[in-house]
């Protein structure tokens, strides 16, 4: 009852008052910040608001810089930026590696997303390299090359990080590879989902593949690299992704399980990251309404932050078209926290934008990120390399 009563005039009294405070010139609102903030210090603890700078800079950071963009302190900005190249250049001998053994299409495809705005690389190139590692019994990417002694199955995912990274390079995909996508989601009752393998199974829906293919469809669409009638039925599917995005999270709490449907599912932090970006991504091309997502996903941000490398694993069996093949893909948790988060800054309250700063203050610190350099996986180095632009607001 006194939670609903506070609500009530936070939402009738603050938010209007905050909404016209930032509506102010940012000049007037640091002067203005400034003098209440000291007043208030000064007249509760005499002679000790020095302690309390760092607080002083933050709040004014957040009101005199660009209101889309995550507020970093002037230390963190240099350590994201530091680690960031860092990253960068072991990621770029990664990628060379990548290219001549030709066995990875899911890591090369991560590789050159990541560093799409870094080497800006050649679009023949990048198309060469993609396509060299395709599968041959399909029309799609697989996490590894089939081997003589392994046949690896078909996997949405990965296909779906290949089309993205042929995407953000201007390359059009094929449309086989398109069709791919399309004919492998389920749109029977309940339907509107991706399966990690190619399945037709309920308990299979997964939120990972879900939502890999809806950021996929959602750049070709934007950009405008498909045919008039595929892009019809791209629309088509993402509208339903999102829709079983939406009604199979937890509600009020803004987390997704891995595998909604299925007894052995979970709760992940990571693909709840996923989820919300991906919803996001894609929300202005169908004029979907988002607020109450951000609301949840603000109001639910978590307390306990693992360190930058850590990840979620489903260790679902799933069976499927190629067999019964296990989802043991580690998801790495602290990034796609961070990209979630990113994601929605720009749509929330002033009120929101302060717990956001603050909440990111502290993943930065407590998760180590910006001493990622020293991880050793080039996937993993692609996706915290994602995530760290996504801090300084310069990826996606």
């Amino acid at each position: 009852m006194l939670e609903t009563l506070i609500e009530k005039l936070i939402e009738k009294y603050l938010d209007p008052c905050l909404k016209w405070f930032f509506s102010l010139h940012k000049a007037f609102r640091g002067l203005l910040l400034a003098l209440i903030t000291l007043a208030l210090l000064n007249f509760y603890f005499p002679g000790q608001f020095y302690k309390y700078k760092s607080l002083i800079s933050h709040i004014n950071s957040s009101v005199l810089f660009d209101e889309s963009k995550l507020i970093l302190s002037t230390d963190q900005g240099k350590n994201v930026s530091g680690v960031l190249s860092s990253l960068d250049y072991g990621l770029t001998v990664d990628l060379e590696t990548l290219k001549k053994d030709g066995e990875q299409p899911w890591g090369l495809a991560q590789a050159i997303l990541a560093l799409t705005d870094v080497n800006s690389p050649n679009s023949n190139d990048v198309e060469l390299q993609l396509r060299k590692v395709k599968a041959i019994d399909c029309s799609c990417w697989k996490e590894w090359i089939n081997q003589r002694e392994h046949t690896f199955p078909k996997h949405i995912p990965a296909s779906a990080w290949a089309i993205l990274a042929l995407a953000y390079n201007q390359v059009r995909p094929h449309r086989s590879e398109v069709d791919f996508i399309l004919k492998t989601q389920n749109i029977s009752a309940g339907g509107g989902w991706w399966p990690v393998f190619p399945s037709n199974n309920n308990e299979f829906a997964s939120t990972f593949a879900t939502a890999w293919s809806i950021i996929a469809l959602n750049k070709l669409i934007g950009d405008n690299l498909l045919d008039k009638d595929q892009e019809d039925k791209a629309v088509s599917a993402l509208k339903s992704g999102q829709s079983w995005l939406i009604s199979n999270r937890e509600h009020e709490k803004g987390r997704w399980f891995d595998y909604p449907s299925s007894k052995s599912g979970q709760i992940s932090l990571s693909l709840s990251g996923l989820a919300i970006y991906s919803l996001h991504q894609s929300a202005k091309l169908v004029n979907l309404d988002v607020i109450n997502l951000d609301k949840e996903w603000v109001a639910n941000l978590p307390e306990n932050i693992p360190n930058a490398g850590s990840c979620e694993i489903p260790y679902i069996w799933v069976k499927g078209f190629d067999g019964l093949n296990q989802d043991t893909f580690c998801q790495l948790t602290v990034p796609w926290l961070i990209i979630g988060t990113a994601a929605i800054y720009e749509n929330v309250t002033p009120l929101e934008k302060l717990t956001i700063n603050s909440w990111v203050d502290r993943v930065i610190l407590e998760s180590k990120i910006t001493f990622s350099d020293n991880i050793a996986e080039h996937w993993k180095r692609a996706e915290i390399i994602i995530a760290l632009r996504a801090l300084l607001g310069t990826f996606i």
